[in-house]
C-alpha cells in the first residue's frame, strides 16, 4: 500500500520517532546477527534496578522471570533415558507496540533475567511476552504473559504458571555501559583498513582482525540501533567492507589470468564451455535475455559433492539461476532442466544463466586448500 501511495505522489508512513524501539528497528543493520529491533541487554547491568512512575522514554526494561512448567512429553521422554532435568530452556519474545525483541535463557532453569533497551511506552500500552521452551526437538511456546502497562514499575505480569516483574535500569548506568562499550568498538574499527585480501583464505583475510559486528553489536544491546553513536559504528563498519569488498575485486581481476578453465580435485572433474550471450543484445521482444555458462561436470562414485562458490568481479559475488542436466538432454535443457545437486558417478552438463557478460570464476574449498577456476 505505501509503494502504491508513494509511486501516485501520496505521502511516505512517517518516521518512527528517535529513541522508539521502532526507529531502533529501522536502523538494525542486514549484518545483526541478534533477532529484533535490538540485542537483549547484558546480564550484568540488569542487577541495577529501580522504580519508575509515569511513561517509559527510551528506557532499558529488566525483568525476572520464573515458571513452573516442566516440558513437553518429549522433554519428559528424554529427562527418564538421560536421567536429565525436566526444566525449561527458557526463550522470551516481549512485544512493544509493533516490534518485538528476542532473548535466550539458560539451560534447564525455571529463571530468566532479561532486559530490552530503548523500550517507549505510555500507560495503557500493552505488553506481551512468549515463553518458550527451546525443547529437544522442537521449540514449544508455553506461555503468554499480557497486560497494559500501568504507568508504574515495578510492574508484575503473571499466569497460573509463569510470573514476571520488570523494572528499568538506573539510565545513568546504562549511559556508563555504553560509554564503556565504545571502547573495544573503536579499538576493532580502527584496525579494519589494515586488513590485506589473501584470494587463498575460506574468508578473503577478514579473520586477520576481529568481527567488528560484534562490539557494535554490544553496544546497541544498550540503547538500541538508532542511537548516534552505535549507527555511526554501523556505518563505519559498512564503509570498510565496502572498501574491503572493492580489493577483493582488484585482486580477482590481476589473478583471474593465471587461473585454469578447468578444475581437477575431490573426486570432481570441471570444465568450462564458456560463455554466450545474446547476439542482439539482452533485451528481445520486451524480455531480458541472460548469458549462459556451460560446466561439465563429472563426479567419481565417492566424490565430493558439487558445491562451488561463483563470483562475478563485482561487490562480494553473484548468485545465478541455472539448471543440471544429463549430459544428453542438453538441447532440450529449457524444457527439462532444473536446479538440483550433481549426484555420485553423474556426468552432467551444469548451465548457469547470469545477467551480463562480466567474468564469472569459480571457487572451491578442499583439504588441499582453495582452488579458482576461470568460467
Amino acid at each position: 500500500m505505501w509503494t502504491l501511495l508513494a509511486c501516485l505522489g501520496g505521502e511516505h508512513p512517517p518516521a518512527p520517532s528517535p529513541g522508539t524501539p521502532e526507529a531502533s528497528e529501522a536502523a538494525r543493520p542486514a549484518w545483526a546477527r541478534s533477532h529484533g529491533y535490538a540485542p537483549s541487554a547484558p546480564a550484568d547491568l540488569l542487577q541495577h534496578r529501580e522504580e519508575l512512575v509515569g511513561a517509559l522514554d527510551s528506557r532499558m526494561l529488566s525483568c525476572e522471570l520464573e515458571t513452573t512448567y516442566r516440558g513437553d512429553r518429549q522433554r519428559l521422554l528424554a529427562s527418564l533415558r538421560h536421567h536429565d532435568t525436566t526444566r525449561p530452556d527458557i526463550n522470551v519474545q516481549l512485544q512493544v507496540r509493533d516490534v518485538a525483541l528476542r532473548a535466550e535463557g539458560p539451560e534447564d532453569s525455571s529463571t530468566m533475567r532479561f532486559g530490552a533497551p530503548a523500550v517507549t511506552a505510555s500507560p495503557g500500552d500493552l505488553l506481551s511476552v512468549d515463553v518458550s521452551d527451546r525443547g529437544v526437538v522442537r521449540q514449544v511456546r508455553f506461555d503468554v504473559l499480557t497486560a497494559a502497562y500501568s504507568g508504574q514499575l515495578p510492574q508484575r505480569l503473571d499466569t497460573p504458571s509463569t510470573e514476571m516483574s520488570c523494572w528499568v535500569v538506573p539510565r545513568e548506568r546504562v549511559e556508563a555501559a555504553l560509554l564503556e562499550a565504545t571502547v573495544p568498538a573503536e579499538r576493532v574499527l580502527a584496525l579494519l583498513d589494515a586488513r590485506q585480501v589473501d584470494l587463498y583464505q575460506p574468508d578473503f583475510g577478514r579473520a586477520v582482525a576481529e568481527d567488528p559486528r560484534q562490539p557494535v553489536e554490544a553496544m546497541a544491546a544498550l540503547v538500541g540501533w538508532e542511537r548516534a553513536e552505535v549507527a555511526s559504528r554501523v556505518q563505519r563498519v559498512d564503509e570498510a567492507e565496502a572498501r574491503f569488498t572493492d580489493r577483493i575485486e582488484v585482486a580477482l581481476r590481476a589473478e583471474v589470468p593465471r587461473m585454469a578453465d578447468r578444475y581437477s580435485g575431490q573426486g570432481l572433474q570441471v570444465r568450462s564451455r564458456g560463455m554466450q550471450c545474446p547476439t542482439f543484445g539482452y533485451w528481445r521482444h520486451g524480455v531480458q535475455e541472460r548469458c549462459v555458462i556451460e560446466l561439465e561436470v563429472e563426479r567419481a562414485p565417492e566424490g565430493e559433492a558439487f558445491r562451488p562458490q561463483l563470483l562475478d568481479l563485482s561487490a562480494n559475488g553473484s548468485t545465478a539461476s541455472g539448471h543440471v542436466l544429463p549430459m544428453e538432454l542438453a538441447e532440450d535443457r529449457w524444457a527439462e532442466g532444473e536446479w538440483r545437486s550433481v549426484g555420485e558417478g553423474e556426468s552432467v552438463l551444469v548451465i548457469l544463466e547470469v545477467r551480463d557478460d562480466r567474468t564469472r570464476v569459480l571457487r572451491f574449498e578442499g583439504p588441499e586448500g582453495i582452488t579458482w577456476m576461470r568460467l
